[in-house]
């Protein structure tokens, strides 16, 4: 197949992508920001599983004790968004993550299959 006929978006690709580093060197610069900070931290998805492309973000699950409503919870993680890549960031407390890492939706079974320790 040329390279005319692959989709726009496999002909394409950002400056910097998850592609440019390795899964170690991932896991190794998300520990720096955030050991010391919080209980559990995983990266999960397409980039541990080795299926990323070049428009793929870092799936990435924090577990620390919270009191912002869920959705701001990214919001105390500034540190983890200035890799230059794009990250997908969930922050549960421990309880919601005890709660919810035994629940057989397909996030979670996904989750649990693909899933990498951070910190």
């Amino acid at each position: 197949m040329s390279a005319a006929d692959k989709p726009v978006l496999e002909r394409s690709r950002p400056r910097v992508s998850v592609l440019d580093f390795t899964v170690d060197q991932i896991v190794a610069r998300l520990a720096e920001r955030l050991r010391g900070q919080v209980d559990e931290a995983w990266l999960f998805g397409s980039v541990p599983l080795g299926k990323a492309g070049p428009w793929s973000d870092l799936d990435v699950v924090v577990v620390t004790r919270s009191e912002r409503p869920f959705i701001e919870r990214p919001l105390d993680f500034p540190q983890v968004f200035e890799l230059g890549v794009p990250v997908d960031l969930l922050v549960y407390t421990p309880e919601e993550f005890a709660a919810l890492s035994e629940s057989a939706s397909g996030f979670w079974k996904g989750f649990r299959q693909s899933r990498q320790r951070i910190v």
